[in-house]
């Protein structure tokens, strides 16, 4: 049996005000915090994953290389670094992980304060096939393309995630 994930809950400001199960910060549309991770390649690829179809949300949806829920007490360098070993079996050390911006939570991200990093990395990548259906190696402008053409085929709140991404990597 999986055991049930305690959550921070946070305000409009991302200070903590309590602590929640997952389903139950869903299921009220509570705000609570996320991190996000691109993988980059040295092609400059993204790794894209097709969510597991037994995901409760947004399964059979392209998405980020990983991302995940800071757990109760858990920083978003710890949930990154977390995430990523959890959904792609990738041990890097914290300094790998560069932040490249953040977003406020929003209905359209799903009440999610999120923190955007990428890591640089051309090893091999195992895939948790409880998490992750498949994935992929994408060029940026195919990638940028294929989300214009058919952004019903990316997890909701991606979009917003890659148009970050693009906006930092231009500077």
């Amino acid at each position: 049996m999986k055991h049930e994930e305690i959550l921070d809950v946070v305000d409009d400001n991302n200070n903590i005000i309590a602590q929640k199960s997952k389903d139950e910060i869903h299921k009220l549309n509570l705000k609570h915090r996320t991190s996000h991770i691109f993988v980059i390649n040295d092609l400059n690829q993204i790794f894209m994953q097709l969510r597991a179809k037994t995901k409760k949300q947004f399964p059979n949806k392209w998405d980020i290389s990983a991302a995940g829920h800071l757990n109760a007490g858990e920083s978003y360098i710890e949930a990154a670094n977390r995430e990523l070993f959890e959904e792609l079996t990738v041990d890097l050390p914290y300094e790998n992980f560069i932040e490249i911006g953040e977003l406020p939570a929003s209905k359209e991200n799903g009440f999610e304060f999120i923190k955007l990093y990428i890591v640089n990395y051309s090893g091999t990548i195992k895939l948790q096939y409880e998490e992750v259906e498949t994935g992929a190696w994408f060029d940026i402008n195919i990638l940028d393309k294929w989300i214009k053409d058919f952004p019903e085929k990316f997890a909701d709140g991606f979009k917003e995630i890659f148009e970050l991404y693009l906006k930092k990597i231009k500077k």
